[in-house]
């Protein structure tokens, strides 16, 4: 014999209240937001990044006539993010061998490596993304400075929403994520 208890369910958890109608009605408006509802469109994302806003606004990827260009926005986007990783991960070499020639204590051992192994892995590691960021940034070799300067200010750097860059700022990001598709699908 069980006992059935009007405000709990059959597991003994208690009963969420039905939802009203006006309840309905106003999630109804907010499932319609498209990023509510779960319709993501790559260019939403884009929007969270400087140079991400100007591929979009500026229609980088296209001609004068709506056709695609070589190098069409997706490609610019993803130029734009591997070169911000590189970065990061440049970043994160160069401190780990200033921590390495400061004989920083080493980390509890992971993986079954002895610590020099471990250590060697690391520094091959540093070493590789140290010049894969080199490689990359010799794309700009072939450019005028403010080309890298821009592509570097307006990439690297967080830029608040309202914040609009000059022409000549925008004119070699454009160059700038360019050379670095052209890099980057060779």
């Amino acid at each position: 014999m069980s006992i059935a208890i009007p405000h709990r369910e059959a597991n003994g958890r208690p009963k969420r209240p039905t939802r009203t109608q006006e309840e309905r009605n106003t999630m109804s408006v907010a499932m319609k937001q498209p990023h509510r509802a779960g319709a993501r469109v790559p260019e939403h994302e884009w929007r969270c990044e400087l140079f991400g806003r100007l591929i979009l606004d500026k229609h980088w990827g296209f001609d004068a006539d709506g056709r695609r260009l070589k190098y069409g926005p997706s490609e610019r986007w993803d130029a734009g993010n591997k070169f911000k990783r590189e970065y990061h991960a440049w970043q994160r070499a160069k401190a780990s061998r200033r921590a390495w020639e400061n004989e920083v204590a080493p980390p509890s051992n992971s993986g079954g490596l002895t610590e020099d192994e471990r250590r060697a892995k690391e520094i091959k590691a540093a070493n590789d993304a140290i010049e894969r960021y080199g490689k990359t940034v010799e794309v700009f070799a072939s450019q005028p400075a403010r080309v890298f300067e821009a592509g570097t200010y307006v990439i690297l750097d967080p830029q608040p929403e309202d914040w609009s860059p000059g022409h000549t700022t925008i004119e070699s990001t454009y160059d700038a994520l360019w050379a670095l598709a052209e890099y980057y699908a060779r």
